[in-house]
């Protein structure tokens, strides 16, 4: 689960929102966060879901609620 009940992050979905300042596609977020192409795939379902992430095209990026999110 990347967002909690209480509405924070877990660690690896905290990893994958500041990997995704800029427009990151899921190669380039696992060479940042050390995190398996697997993990960030079902993590990025769940934050662009959830409005923290969008994508375009092959990348995707932090939306104003994630940048919000990440500010706490």
């Amino acid at each position: 689960m990347c967002v909690k009940p209480d509405g924070t992050l877990s660690p690896n979905a905290e990893m994958i929102l500041k990997g995704c300042r800029q427009p990151a596609t899921i190669d380039e977020m696992a060479q940042k966060t050390g995190l398996r192409s697997f993990r960030i795939k079902s993590s990025i379902r769940e934050l662009t879901g959830a409005g923290l992430l969008e994508q375009d095209g092959d990348r995707y990026r932090l939306t104003p609620q994630g940048e919000a999110v990440l500010q706490g």
